[in-house]
């Protein structure tokens, strides 16, 4: 696996963690609705609630707590910390599997030295005849000419 393609993979990840977040706010705003409509204000507290609303702007920065910011940036460390050990997961996978790869090829070749060394040591020519591979142990390679 290239980088490009571990690099797609962690946006991936990402953004399946951002639409997680995006369905947990839904979640709470919606329950919030749910439970504003299952306490339903006399009219008057409505009104004034209204009036108070019109006159109250939202203001333009707001700070919070150093409890509630210590606890979100706890968050996004446990978020990185995640990711780095995910990376590292991907890396090693990665590393172990090219190295199996790499044993397979090398397997490969010493098989296919060995079926050209019985060959030579036989006289097969090496056009018209082919090789039967052993399916089990107690089976023999062979040679026969193709049909």
């Amino acid at each position: 696996m290239s980088i490009l393609e571990k690099l797609k993979d962690l946006v991936k990840a990402l953004e399946v963690e951002e639409e997680i977040e995006e369905v947990i706010e839904n979640t709470e705003a919606s329950a919030e609705e749910l439970e504003e409509e299952s306490h339903p204000e006399p009219e008057e507290e409505v009104q004034e609630t209204a009036q108070e609303e019109v006159i109250e702007e939202f203001p333009d920065y707001l700070e919070c707590t150093e409890e509630e910011s210590r606890l979100i940036s706890d968050k996004l460390i446990e978020l990185r910390d995640t990711k780095l050990a995910l990376g590292e997961m991907v890396a090693t996978f990665e590393e172990r599997k090219q190295k199996m790869l790499s044993q397979l090829t090398s397997s490969r070749k010493q098989l296919l030295a060995q079926i050209e060394s019985l060959r030579l040591e036989y006289g097969v020519p090496q056009e018209g005849y082919q090789v039967q591979l052993p399916s089990s142990p107690e089976d023999k390679v062979s040679f026969s000419k193709k049909d």
